[in-house]
Parts: structure tokens; C-alpha cells; sequence
């Protein structure tokens, strides 16, 4: 794939991730707040849907974060960023996901008990954690891309040989 294309749907990818991540806290705060039962019970389900597209867009921004990072020069910002990745997908992975999953299905029993109260502060500090994550990675791309005109990266210098 073209370095160009890549570049493209990092930078598409990235800011749906992080806009993804933010309409899915906001819901849950907005219903928790002045939401029903009902209510609470619908937005776990469409929840379920957006992490199906979370998954998407963040496989879309990690792989091609993946592939850029290859080609591009090592900076702070960079190395920032690759440290930042790892954290962002096992929150996702094995917090996020499980409690959504077990979120909806007490919603759905219509137990809002104790145990959905303690799963929903685990979700809500997991998903401000990653969206902070998340826009931190969106601060160190932007300052990245103001470094080079817009399709013309800076790739890794290549090696010459020495050998004839």
C-alpha cells in the first residue's frame, strides 16, 4: 500500500477512534444521569454496536500506526505514541469489552444493583483513561504531521552500502 493511503486512513481512523470513544462515555453519562431503567437498558445495547465499530477504527489506526511507525524516522512523539498503544488495546480488551458485555446483560435483566454500579465506575474510569490515552495520541500525530507538508513524509534514512 502507498505510504500516501496509509497516511489517509491513519488520519481518518484515529480522530473516529477518539470520537467514538468519547459519544460512547458521553451516552453512558448522559443516561446514568437522566435516563430510566429502559433507557439505561437500550444504550448498554447500542453500546455493544459501537464497540463492534470501535474495534474497527482502532484495528485501522493500530495497524497503520504500526506500518508508519516502520517507515518513519524514531522521535519522542513516535515512541510516545507505540508505548501508548499496548495500554489503549488491553483497556479495551479486557476491561471495556467484558464490562459492556456484562453491562448489558445485567441492563437487559434489569439488575441495577450493586454489582452494575461498581461494573459501570470500572467502565467509566477505563473508557476516560483510554480516551485520555487516545487524545494524547491525537496531540503527538498533529504535532508530527505540522513537521512535514501533507503527503511528504520524512521516511527513515536508508543505509548505503559501502560494499561495490
Amino acid at each position: 500500500m502507498k505510504l500516501k493511503t496509509i497516511l489517509a486512513v491513519h488520519r481518518v481512523a484515529g480522530p473516529l477512534a477518539l470520537t467514538t470513544v468519547s459519544l460512547l462515555l458521553l451516552s453512558t453519562i448522559a443516561v446514568e444521569l437522566l435516563g430510566d431503567h429502559d433507557a439505561v437498558a437500550l444504550v448498554k445495547r447500542a453500546i455493544l454496536f459501537g464497540i463492534a465499530w470501535l474495534f474497527l477504527v482502532m484495528a485501522a489506526a493500530g495497524s497503520t500506526g504500526r506500518v508508519l511507525r516502520q517507515r518513519f524516522r524514531r522521535t519522542p512523539a513516535l515512541e510516545a505514541k507505540a508505548r501508548r498503544m499496548p495500554f489503549i488495546l488491553a483497556n479495551g480488551l479486557l476491561v471495556l469489552a467484558p464490562s459492556a458485555v456484562a453491562l448489558d446483560y445485567l441492563a437487559q435483566q434489569g439488575d441495577f444493583g450493586p454489582t452494575f454500579a461498581v461494573l459501570q465506575a470500572l467502565e467509566l474510569s477505563a473508557g476516560v483513561t483510554n480516551l485520555v490515552l487516545l487524545a494524547l495520541m491525537a496531540r503527538d500525530g498533529r504535532a508530527m504531521a505540522r513537521g512535514r507538508r501533507v503527503g511528504v513524509a520524512a521516511p527513515r534514512p536508508q543505509r548505503v552500502s559501502t560494499t561495490a
